[in-house]
């Protein structure tokens, strides 16, 4: 796709660039897909104790696709900075009415618009922990948009055709809706055509290429000035089908997953590592899968349920957000020796400081000396489904309420846009007193880390973590009488078959 160099130079100014690639949403979605294919083993393959499997996640057939898309103009960073309780999140959102380009606005679900929004405010007032809130008079549902031409000529990005669904994602098409939207906003509502850049965020409600949920702005290349006024941020919505079983759900679903790409504090692919075609821990067919991770909505988790139960983000992505915390920084710890030291670990429905992070061998870990901290380091996380009816979690499946959540991430919550091309990975999902996961040369060349999960309640997991340097205890080298676990296979000294 060919940019004008003026509009190229406009954008890159838009974009804090002046790199036109930096603004061809195609190149952005090809390192998106790029970033967890092609791996012959996740980063931290699991390795599996005592001949017992370590659970596996059941793959996911199918799952809407998320593009984490075209990166003109800019959004505003939703950073969670010292001594602020909260961010307020303000949005349009505009449904298009195009009976003659073969859409209709009264087939979706989206036409109640105060229900819309409150469905998504709920959702990251409840995910936040009240962090971010979206106030129903500064987030509107505007329109609908009726379109009587569907072809004609914008003044962004040129030439348009809206002919049903959006044939190919073009700029001419995804900017002229744009074009429309402002001219209508001009015509209908002048008082937010003068305030439109005052909005963060402006959603674009119109079917899109066959397969394509949505397209979104991603990160926050620019903020606002001192005035407020901040480039457009935009995502084009496909709304649901009036055959959708619930189209309301599905479309606040879709907007959700905007505004997560939006913060550019979300990672667009909530990765899963895979091991052995049978499901089982073969390391040599280790393999990561992008949009993996079913506890996650930029995974395969939908977000929201008919019922009004949701699915907050995994630990990794709540953190980087700015929306919990880790319970205590762990580095290099537990010692080799220690044997299994116990943590207990709220739910994350319970408290905000719920996580343990321990950071690893950073290895490869790159950008070493840059402004951006990265730091290889593994989340242990527990998720229960909250009790409260539309609380934290409260669309976990059974099947995974209850369960401690094994991750890598080696973004960090340094305030910066995330990089897309570093997802977090699900590394394991535990069951109480099932296997333990071993990690292996987690601190370094045969120094590995153990997890095991041994015991829950409805509000608290405990977890334990052990550190090995020695593959078996023996005699000649005295680790068969010094009292401790040093292989981490949960047994001391001549209790331990290697010592007798």
């Amino acid at each position: 796709m060919n940019i004008p160099g003026e509009a190229a130079q406009q954008l890159g100014q838009l974009n804090a660039t002046s790199l036109p690639g930096a603004v061809n949403f195609q190149d952005l979605w090809a390192a998106l897909t790029k970033a967890s294919a092609g791996k012959g083993e996740p980063l931290l393959p699991p390795l599996v104790l005592g001949g017992q499997e370590v659970p596996q996640i059941p793959a996911v057939k199918s799952f809407r696709v998320i593009y984490g898309g075209n990166a003109k103009g800019g959004c505003k960073c939703m950073v969670l900075l010292p001594g602020r309780r909260s961010l307020n999140v303000s949005s349009l959102t505009f449904l298009f009415n195009a009976p003659s380009c073969g859409y209709n606005a009264t087939s979706a679900g989206a036409g109640k618009g105060p229900v819309l929004m409150s469905a998504v405010a709920h959702y990251f007032e409840t995910c936040s922990y009240g962090h971010m809130s979206l106030p129903p008079d500064r987030n509107l549902v505007l329109g609908p948009i009726d379109l009587t031409d569907c072809s004609g000529v914008g003044p962004t990005m040129g030439r348009y055709a809206l002919d049903g669904p959006v044939p190919v994602l073009r700029d001419g098409e995804l900017y002229g809706l744009w074009d429309l939207a402002k001219e209508w906003m001009r015509k209908n509502r002048p008082d937010l055509f003068a305030e439109r850049l005052r909005f963060d965020r402006k959603t674009l409600m119109f079917p899109l290429a066959a397969g394509v949920a949505s397209l979104s702005n991603m990160g926050c290349p620019s903020n606002s000035d001192a005035t407020g006024i901040i480039p457009d941020c935009l995502n084009w919505v496909s709304p649901a089908a009036l055959s959708s079983p619930s189209p309301g759900v599905a479309d606040a679903a879709a907007l959700i997953r905007s505004h997560l790409l939006n913060n550019g504090l979300a990672s667009p692919a909530a990765s899963r590592a895979a091991c052995g075609d049978a499901g089982g821990s073969d390391r040599s067919s280790c393999r990561t899968e992008p949009y993996g991770d079913p506890s996650d909505p930029m995974g395969t988790a939908e977000p929201v349920n008919a019922a009004g139960g949701v699915v907050c983000p995994a630990a990794p992505q709540s953190y980087t957000s700015g929306w919990a915390k880790a319970m205590l920084p762990l580095k290099g710890t537990p010692a080799a020796g220690e044997g299994f030291v116990p943590y207990e670990v709220p739910s994350m429905h319970t408290a905000e400081t719920n996580f343990l992070r321990i950071a690893i061998s950073q290895t490869g870990v790159r950008w070493a000396g840059s402004r951006r901290k990265q730091e290889r380091a593994v989340f242990v996380s527990y998720r229960v489904a909250s009790p409260t009816p539309g609380g934290y979690d409260t669309g976990l499946p059974a099947s995974l309420s209850g369960r401690v959540w094994v991750h890598e991430y080696n973004q960090t919550a340094d305030g910066l846009p995330l990089d897309p091309n570093m997802p977090p990975v699900l590394l394991a999902m535990l069951e109480a007193a099932g296997p333990t996961l071993a990690l292996p040369d987690a601190f370094g060349a045969g120094d590995a880390l153990h997890i095991r999960f041994v015991s829950k309640s409805n509000t608290t997991a405990t977890v334990e973590l052990c550190r090995n340097t020695l593959a078996v205890e023996n005699v000649e080298d005295g680790t068969c009488f010094d009292a401790l676990d040093n292989d981490c296979d949960g047994l001391t000294d001549f209790d331990d078959p290697d010592c007798q």
